[in-house]
């Protein structure tokens, strides 16, 4: 049963147990009447249990999607979701700080860094960012909008997600290459001079410790 069937269903109860009622209350019998308002009740009560068994089970099932999936699909949903929540006006403030920089000498100083800028939560930033810096190698050999457009396309994709993700994604019309959200989504992918360079910078940080160590 879909959850418009379920909800056709409830109705249906409802609109039932209010007419029965107004068909005894009609013949005046206090004990019509009491069999009536039983029933209404038992009725009433059976519907709302049917649509909590229904939420519970969808959660389990959710839940259960939800295990199957690396950690990594978890994360990339969380970062995606963190964007497409913003305004409009803070997503476009997001990306300027970014775009701006200046870079760091590590991804986390750099998500912190535009935290303090944004005052958003730093470990939402961080997610983001390293969510986008995986395709930047890539996008760092073929800096064409061919490219960028391929890699905003697979960023945008709803194939792997559900619920509040997939309905966020259509709100902002993510996958119109023209949307505002795509064309903010496009332009964080190009920030080489400052999220690019921050991450080289950590990467040669990372194998210079590993050199000294014993």
């Amino acid at each position: 049963m879909t959850p418009e069937e379920l909800q056709r269903s409830v109705k249906e109860l409802s609109r039932f147990a209010e007419t029965f009622l107004a068909k005894a209350n009609a013949e005046n019998s206090p004990e019509a009447e009491r069999f009536s308002a039983r029933i209404a009740y038992v009725l009433t009560n059976t519907a709302s249990l049917v649509v909590e068994c229904k939420s519970q089970l969808d959660a389990v099932v959710s839940m259960e999607r939800r295990r199957d999936r690396s950690p990594a699909d978890l994360r990339d949903e969380r970062a995606i979701v963190f964007f497409a929540r913003l305004k409009p006006e803070d997503r476009e403030r997001l990306v300027r700080t970014v775009e701006g920089g200046p870079p760091n000498i590590s991804v986390e100083a750099f998500a912190e860094q535009v935290s303090n800028v944004t005052q958003f939560k730093r470990w939402d930033v961080d997610g983001l960012l390293r969510w986008l810096l995986r395709y930047y190698p890539y996008l760092a050999q073929r800096e064409t909008e061919d490219a960028v457009n391929t890699i905003a396309d697979i960023l945008t994709a709803p194939f792997n997600l559900e619920g509040e993700a997939r309905e966020l994604l259509q709100a902002v019309d993510a996958q119109n290459r023209n949307s505002p959200f795509t064309q903010q989504l496009k332009r964080l992918l190009r920030c080489h001079m400052t999220l690019g360079v921050t991450s080289k910078a950590e990467m040669l940080v990372g194998r210079n410790e590993r050199q000294f160590s014993p």
